[in-house]
């Protein structure tokens, strides 16, 4: 386990702690290298008790200093001594340095509300050092607009993977499995698959899905349907 890995260790027994950013994917399978470690720590109910298991492990470990990014100028500026709670007000992210790589602790990631920590919470995987491995789908989310080239590799792994992962599981699963999945992600081939369910309702949402991408434009969706009613003539 790296210094970063550890010092994050020590924070989930204190507070609630996601793994996020490129070393989520990783862990989601991809190999690809990682210059920090990206957490995000339970943002509730305020921003000092978001601030109150940071400023402990500064305490524990006098080797680490901290940096917050500030929203306005986009330039990182020092944290003073018990100031990690301003710090969040203005920005959204405070890196900790002095260990083998940063770590970035952030108050609200990217394309994402303070609000919605419980249900990402809700949907990650526990890990054995007691954090939890973001839901790929919710990490995608916190990857979009970023218009950097390693995110858009990042989330072409992400999809396919879901893409695998639910083409597997549709044309067996209940109907609100179905329902549910496809209000986070849908794609041409996770439609098809629904398709070869037993439940008639399932097969339905299905080629309801596959309609609407199709008048979206998608063309993968238009040959699944093409498809579709060849078998039926």
């Amino acid at each position: 386990m790296t210094q970063a890995a550890t010092i994050g260790a020590e924070l989930a027994p204190k507070v609630r702690t996601l793994v996020l950013g490129g070393t989520a994917v990783i862990l989601h399978g991809l190999n690809r290298f990682t210059k920090d470690l990206d957490l995000w720590t339970d943002p509730n109910p305020t921003a000092e008790a978001w601030a109150a298991p940071i400023e402990a492990i500064l305490k524990l470990h006098p080797e680490l200093s901290a940096l917050y990014l500030d929203d306005f100028t986009q330039q990182w500026e020092k944290v003073a001594p018990g100031q990690i709670a301003l710090a969040a007000a203005n920005g959204r992210i405070v890196r900790l340095i002095g260990c083998d790589r940063p770590i970035d602790l952030f108050y609200q990631p990217n394309e994402v509300e303070r609000d919605e920590f419980n249900q990402f919470w809700n949907r990650a995987i526990p890990l054995t050092d007691g954090t939890r491995l973001l839901d790929p789908i919710d990490l995608i989310i916190t990857k979009q607009l970023t218009d950097r080239p390693h995110d858009q590799a990042d989330i072409n792994f992400l999809q396919a993977k879901i893409e695998t992962e639910l083409c597997r599981k549709l044309p067996h699963e209940s109907y609100p499995y179905a329902i549910a999945q496809f209000e986070r992600f849908r794609s041409a081939n996770t439609a098809f698959s629904a398709t070869s369910n037993p439940d008639p309702k399932v097969r339905e949402l299905g080629l309801s899905v596959l309609r609407n991408l199709a008048a979206e434009g998608d063309p993968f969706a238009s040959e699944h349907l093409d498809a579709i009613r060849q078998q039926s003539v």
